[in-house]
């Protein structure tokens, strides 16, 4: 299964853009990233949908969809410095989560 790191800067793995509908997320693994000591965003995140403070509420008729998504912090490392504050953030209505394994 392809694998996505974190950036080192607290960044998400993926992000969806705010006002996009139908957009379809799979098949992915996502995981954190050794943190720095200071990072460039207010909450680090693996996946982040939709924007904070631009509310959408999506359409019914053709939500977004994430599914088959495995997130971890730690995984196979033992270096504790490894982390993230929020596995994932939805900021849009009308989004499917279907078959979330999210481990921390």
């Amino acid at each position: 299964m392809a694998t996505l790191v974190s950036p080192r800067d607290g960044s998400p793995c993926v992000r969806v853009s705010s006002g996009v509908d139908g957009v379809r997320v799979a098949g992915l693994m996502l995981q954190a990233a050794a943190s720095p000591a200071s990072k460039t965003v207010a909450v680090s995140t693996l996946l982040e949908w939709g924007e904070p403070g631009l509310a959408y509420a999506g359409k019914p008729s053709n939500p977004g969809v994430m599914s088959d998504i495995f997130a971890r912090v730690g995984g196979p490392d033992l270096d504790r410095s490894i982390g993230v504050d929020v596995v994932i953030r939805i900021y849009s209505g009308n989004v499917v989560g279907d078959n979330l394994w999210l481990w921390r």
